[in-house]
């Protein structure tokens, strides 16, 4: 490449000259040129590959693995049908910069499978370029990473040309796949991450990618990213000469996303791949280019798109960037202020136009980003020491407060033990112990949990349980006589069993050091008790450790004693209410207990002891007695909060029963109660809560009773508000997935209602979230739970949208997941079984919507079936389980009418006896009528079914 001065000059000759007929160019060039032979050169190298097809990418968008784009030449077309090895191409799949790629069937009768065939241009097959189809069979076949697409085979055609077999990636480009899903800034981030991880991972075999863009990087329907097309990628090598592809002009990158050194003609280094995934992450959280010239022009009659490669490659090597949050304020405006601050500062160094400014390696970018998303201090600038403690503060808006509460309580503790230590022991010698106890005390505060801090704050509350333990227990509380000592005592340790595994709120996950603890705080109740045995702090105290010593027995699936102990709850708080009948906490604290004891006889998709009457009995005697509070206090927050809680779950357990119109005259009391919170700004936050189950219960109760439009209407409310709390709060993962579960209970009814397109979208952004998070956290079981539910959703919704391939390769890949459990039957875990059913049944009807004979689609769908009946009697209270599952009967029942008849006779029967049970109970739904009497009917037909009235 010519140097900078020469660059100028070669940007306007070939500006002036790309409007020029074809045969008119090689003269205006040379006249131009004023006899520089290798500005001559560059110019009609650069015009040649840029306008012809066969060149440089002129779109900038060609997805090597994706949607079709561009004219193909009749070789190319004529390619298909043929079989390459064990290969038949099908179909162009899309074209790039030097190949062809065509989707391809298995055809060597090994097994099925699908895969993308690269193939060169037949306009490309010279030596250069068949040398970097080689090299890029080489580079991927030392690239194993989930996020980068496999090499599955390769070889060469009969006339020599080499080609490569890809795994597939069903996708689309990472930037139209945030856009269409409407990802958060946070979201966003956390997908590129992934793909920094597979990039770092090239680099540490030795290999830079060098066309890192958003057509490169697709992402599947469950919101995998895969990074494409190594054509380009070459040995990292610093000290390497420009390729001969680079001699040639033909350009190892798409202009638009090329780095200052690609333009410059200089060596690629891993900086260069900092570089692009720089512009990569810059697009996809600001909304658009950095460069103002490369940005969407629209209403200009002129897109990006459009932009000429020269014009692309002028704008990258003059362009000044643009700030993120500028660019943001225009196409994201959501994100412009996120951006502020360390992500621009983030961006900048990663987009440095010298390499030695950028970040040293990919892993050094993704720290940064990490960092961000945690709230630590990025290193792309220093942090100043109260700003690193700012921001420890904001990333730990809770164990902050909770690690000072627990210093000050030891703190406090420690002074009343000095305290008795005077009054019970004057000799000097034990004054001085307790004085050097004291030192010890303070010296671990100063030091070790001081410096703890700067880790976290699990480290700094693990040395501070470990120190206040020792010290508690030194105390000796239980043998002393000083009632207030002991007091003090019993409430320390029930804070640091909290700290340790209170499951309630954040903790160390130690529920051993737990149960200890809270035994240690129990004894203590008790002798307090023995000491004032009708006094309301006794009471209240007895109430609050049955209330922890509930919640641990009820974690460990301990029914018995959960059952014990939340009675007891129950007991000490109604006693300590009748001893203060004027005090609001001690009130609420009834309905409370009332609502843990109703969850441990009965809560929907949890191991309970299904005493479904016990626990609607506990549920509506909260809510009566919190209805009495809010006439009595009307004004108090605390109260009405309440009353909306009791509320939600009591509508929760009749929608469960299938009672809608109960459901619904409940749902409408609340509204009331909580509307006059949500004008309020200080208390929206707080209240957008109970709003947002209002409108999704009530939404569902609608349909339940066949009002389907105005149902989906509050449902798509629910939705709207529930996105708009995790957006205003986009790093609290509680938000951003009760957002996607409200947003999964729509897409359930709106599949039910025939708004397919509608539904398969909403449940592909649910999928996508609880995927993200379950990534994130891979150990938690109720995330892998949901997960596996999720997916079997957007399996369903596929299926009803006639996408059966994409559905057959999801259930392909889930169906050894969810593998059956040893489960007792007595107050099962009923979501395991109805999980395993639907999992199962959807898996099997994908095979068999693609070929109906599938044996393995039939054995799934007969498996999913031997759960149905197992859910069903673990779980007799649950209309909308019975409901569905009768419905997945008549299903299969259909599978089998022409291979067993007989079989099938009995599943339209049983089916026919769930919804006749449901329909005498008026518990059936409108959704449901249908199929409810199509089982009527076939089972009739059978023999040994009544017809519908």
């Amino acid at each position: 490449m010519s140097g900078g001065a020469d660059w100028d000059r070669i940007s306007e000759i070939v500006a002036l000259a790309a409007d020029v007929p074809m045969e008119q160019r090689a003269q205006l060039v040379a006249e131009l040129a004023a006899g520089k032979a290798d500005i001559e050169r560059e110019v009609l190298s650069l015009l040649m590959h840029s306008t012809a097809r066969n060149g440089v990418d002129t779109q900038f968008s060609a997805n090597s693995f994706g949607a079709h784009t561009g004219e193909t030449s009749p070789r190319a077309n004529a390619l298909i049908g043929q079989r390459l090895g064990s290969w038949q191409l099908t179909a162009i799949l899309g074209q790039g910069g030097m190949g062809v790629v065509y989707a391809a069937e298995r055809v060597d009768g090994a097994y099925q499978q699908r895969a993308a065939v690269k193939l060169l241009r037949d306009s490309l097959f010279d030596d250069v370029a068949v040398a970097m189809l080689v090299s890029e069979r080489q580079h991927l076949a030392r690239l194993e990473h989930a996020n980068i697409a496999r090499l599955l085979d390769g070889g060469q055609t009969s006339n020599g040309t080499p080609y490569l077999v890809m795994e597939f990636v069903e996708g689309v480009p990472i930037d139209v796949y945030c856009r269409k899903q409407g990802l958060t800034l946070t979201a966003r981030i956390q997908l590129l991450l992934r793909v920094f991880d597979a990039v770092q991972s090239a680099h540490e075999k030795l290999i830079i990618h060098r066309d890192i863009k958003p057509a490169n990087v697709l992402v599947t329907a469950v919101g995998e990213p895969k990074l494409l097309d190594f054509g380009v990628a070459k040995l990292i090598d610093t000290s390497a000469a420009p390729s001969a592809a680079t001699q040639q002009a033909r350009l190892p990158f798409t202009p638009r996303y090329a780095s200052p050194e690609q333009v410059e003609g200089q060596s690629a280094t891993v900086r260069t791949d900092v570089y692009g995934l720089g512009l990569l992450t810059f697009e996809l959280l600001a909304g658009d280019s950095p460069f103002a010239r490369l940005a969407d022009v629209t209403g200009v009659g002129k897109t990006r798109d459009q932009l000429t490669p020269w014009q692309a490659l002028d704008a990258v090597r003059k362009d000044t960037l643009r700030p993120a949050s500028a660019v943001a304020a225009v196409a994201l405006p959501t994100h412009a202020k996120a951006l502020r601050g360390d992500l621009e500062t983030v961006l900048t160094k990663a987009l440095a136009r010298s390499p030695a400014d950028r970040y040293a390696t990919v892993a050094a970018f993704a720290a940064d980003l990490r960092a961000y998303l945690a709230g630590w201090p990025v290193k792309a600038r220093p942090a100043s020491g109260a700003d690193r403690a700012w921001k420890f503060c904001k990333r730990h808006a809770v164990a902050v407060p909770l690690a000072v509460a627990a210093t000050l309580a030891l703190i406090a503790t420690a002074g009343i033990a000095t305290w008795q230590s005077v009054l019970a022991e004057r000799s000097a010698m034990n004054a001085a112990n307790r004085a050097t106890a004291l030192r010890q005390i303070a010296r671990s505060m100063i030091f070790e949990v001081n410096d703890a801090l700067a880790d976290g704050t699990t480290a700094a509350r693990g040395i501070l349980l470990a120190t206040a333990t020792r010290f508690l227990d030194g105390l000796d509380a239980s043998a002393s006589k000083d009632l207030t000592l002991k007091l003090d005592t019993a409430e320390a340790f029930e804070r640091l069993g909290d700290i340790a595994g209170n499951a309630s709120q954040s903790n160390l996950g130690d529920a051993q050091a737990a149960a200890k603890h809270y035994d240690k705080a129990l004894a203590l109740r008790q002798q307090l008790l023995e000491a004032s045995p009708d006094g309301f702090v006794a009471a209240t105290g007895m109430m609050k450790i049955n209330q922890r010593l509930a919640r641990m027995a009820l974690d460990r699936s301990d029914l018995k004693s959960a059952l014990r102990l939340s009675t007891a709850q129950v007991d000490w708080a109604e006693k300590a209410a009748a001893r203060k009948v004027d005090d609001i906490n001690a009130q609420l604290a009834v309905g409370e207990a009332q609502l843990n004891l109703a969850s441990v006889h009965y809560y929907p998709g949890r191991k309970s002891l299904n005493d479904f009457s016990a626990a609607l009995a506990l549920v509506k005697r909260a809510v009566a007695q919190r209805a009495a509070l809010v006439m009595r206090a009307p004004a108090d927050i605390s109260l009405v909060r309440a009353y909306a809680q009791s509320l939600v779950f009591l509508a929760q357990l009749q929608l469960v029963r299938g009672q809608a119109q109960d459901a619904l005259d409940v749902v409408a009391r609340i509204g009331p109660v909580i509307d006059p919170l949500l004008a309020v700004p200080a208390t929206r936050v707080r209240a957008a809560p109970f709003k947002i189950s209002e409108l999704r219960h009530r939404g569902e109760a609608l349909l339940d009773l066949g009002r389907s439009e105005a149902g989906l209407r509050s449902l798509q409310e629910a939705v709207a508000l529930a996105d708009t709390q995790a957006s205003a709060d986009s790093r609290n993962v509680f938000l951003e997935r009760r957002a996607a579960t409200t947003r999964s209970a729509l897409a359930y009814q709106q599949l039910r209602a025939g708004q397919t397109e509608a539904a398969l979208t909403n449940t592909r952004a649910y999928v996508a979230v609880i995927e993200k998070q379950q990534a994130a956290q891979p150990d938690v079981a109720n995330l892998k739970r949901l997960r596996d539910d999720a997916v079997t959703a957007l399996i369903e919704a596929l299926l009803a949208a006639g996408l059966n391939d994409e559905a057959k390769r999801l259930a392909e890949m889930r169906a050894h997941v969810s593998a059956p459990k040893t489960i007792d039957s007595a107050g099962s875990n009923t979501i395991d079984f109805f999980s395993l059913a639907q999992a199962r049944h959807w898996q099997g009807k994908a095979l068999l919507a693609v070929r109906p004979n599938d044996a393995r689609g039939l054995a799934l769908v007969t498996e999913g079936a031997s759960y149905i009946v197992r859910a069903l009697q673990v779980d007799p209270f649950d209309a909308n389980l019975q409901r569905t599952l009768a419905e997945q009967q008549v299903q299969f029942a259909d599978v089998l009418a022409n291979s067993d008849a007989t079989r099938a006779c009995d599943l339209f029967n049983q089916a026919h006896t769930s919804f006749a049970a449901l329909r005498s109970e008026q518990r059936l739904s409108a959704i449901f009528v249908a199929t409810a009497n199509r089982a009527a009917q076939r089972a009739a037909a059978c023999g040994g079914g009544v017809h519908t009235s």
